[in-house]
């Protein structure tokens, strides 16, 4: 999706992003492309999105996998419903209880990064590829150093994780004033 096209669906749906929501839309192509590739879809496989936003990865997504999203705002929401072969449950994700799930893939919103990754991390399902603020993902997955935190003591005993790859701010609109970081997210057993 371009930012035009993002500028043109937000103005019809009558949104402006909510800093309050960290509403940063995905908008380079070849950025969701690779993130459904680091998630080995099939099929069989029973994925959750969080904050699907304008759908960018979902409507990948929905032709490979049985996709679930979560999403607050009810404006997406009614923009989301037209997605054939989308379940879509409007409510908080912080609030609610997931529907069973093998795999996890989202943009996170970044404001909730740690509380639903906890959350996320309380559940049984195969791995997660999620994209986090680059500061965030650095302090997950650090095992030493300036970047090492309780965060990264919490995260490393409860999953495996890795930096896949790291995102510019230009690849969302608005331009966030952070890069971001794709993070592979396995639950140690």
């Amino acid at each position: 999706m371009e930012k035009n096209d993002v500028i043109s669906i937000l103005s019809f749906l009558d949104i402006k992003p909510l800093k309050r929501f960290s509403q940063h839309f995905l908008i380079d192509d070849s950025i969701a492309e690779r993130i459904i590739d680091y998630a080995e879809l099939s099929k069989n496989d029973a994925v959750l999105e969080i904050g699907p936003g304008l759908g960018v990865l979902t409507k990948k997504m929905v032709k490979k996998a049985n996709v679930t999203g979560i999403e607050k705002d009810k404006k997406l929401c009614d923009y989301l419903k037209e997605i054939p072969n989308l379940t879509l449950i409007k409510d908080d994700a912080l609030k609610t209880v997931f529907p069973r799930f093998d795999k996890i893939v989202s943009n996170l919103p970044y404001k909730i990064s740690s509380p639903i990754t906890f959350k996320i991390l309380e559940y049984d399902f195969k791995f997660g590829v999620l994209m986090y603020q680059k500061e965030f993902a650095e302090r997950m997955t650090a095992l030493s150093g300036k970047d090492y935190s309780r965060l990264s003591v919490n995260i490393y005993y409860r999953a495996e994780c890795k930096i896949l790859e790291n995102v510019s701010r230009t690849a969302f609109y608005p331009v966030p004033k952070v890069d971001s970081a794709v993070v592979l997210l396995k639950p140690r057993k």
